[in-house]
């Protein structure tokens, strides 16, 4: 749909406002179509809505698939998210907000920043809702799944750099993320909002927190501006989060 917007001859505003319609209508005809529990029909349309994966031909559809990875991610989260809150309309359509946040404002920014931006929304809704369908994947799939969230992640914020760092930094941080997964996983801790009727994930703030240190890390020893005293504060900030969360928390084996 993007390939064919920008083949328009329309306007700059007039393509973004195309988009968000477009946006729009994938997110609302999700959300009825698992509200009538026509499940199938609405993976469908997720699939669908993935079309320009296909361009190029088949040699290219392993890379298409990849690049654009974070938004599959958040899309299929979206999806499960919906699934997951049943009947629940008010949390659906939360989970609704969500999605058209990511496609609205997050997904569109290009530079480095937009980058890291929509890294962690990828990871902290992937790994989120990783941990909400515990008791259906099982340990193995959500450590294969975390694998995956961290290689997507990295790889997209690597992209604009140098392709050996983008592969190296991918399965460092993919290794690291199936880690804290499999560590996680045998001691949930999920915060209750709402009444207990939204559950956050311990694993996904902690992950997501340890990600945006790592890629500020990255990006100011890029830029040749990380210092001792910087690094100290983000090495810092990282064990004020893992004790303050493990300090404050009610450990349990089981979702």
């Amino acid at each position: 749909m993007i390939q064919i917007l920008n083949r328009l001859s329309v306007g700059k505003l007039q393509k973004q406002l195309l988009r968000g319609a477009v946006s729009i209508v994938l997110a609302v005809g999700i959300f009825y179509l698992v509200r009538a529990d026509l499940l199938l029909f609405a993976v469908l349309l997720a699939v669908v809505s993935k079309w320009q994966v296909l361009l190029g031909g088949p040699r290219l559809w392993l890379h298409n698939i990849w690049d654009n990875g974070t938004d599959i991610i958040v899309l299929w989260s979206f999806l499960a998210l919906l699934v997951a809150y049943g009947q629940d309309l008010s949390m659906q359509w939360g989970v609704v907000g969500l999605y058209l946040l990511w496609q609205l404002l997050i997904k569109p920014l290009e530079d480095t920043s937009g980058r890291g931006m929509q890294a962690l929304y990828a990871i902290a809704i992937g790994i989120g809702t990783v941990f909400l369908y515990k008791g259906t994947l099982g340990i193995a799939p959500m450590i294969l799944l975390g694998w995956l969230i961290g290689m997507v992640s990295a790889s997209h914020f690597l992209g604009g750099g140098d392709d050996d760092i983008r592969r190296l930094g991918g399965v460092i941080w993919a290794l690291l993320v199936s880690q804290f997964v499999w560590i996680f996983a045998h001691w949930t801790v999920l915060y209750p909002f709402f009444d207990g009727r939204v559950l956050i994930p311990q694993a996904a703030i902690v992950i997501t927190a340890i990600a945006y240190v790592f890629g500020n890390i990255y990006h100011d020893h890029s830029q040749r501006r990380l210092g001792k005293k910087r690094l100290y504060g983000y090495l810092g900030f990282i064990g004020f989060i893992v004790i303050g969360l493990a300090i404050g928390s009610e450990w349990v084996d089981q979702l």
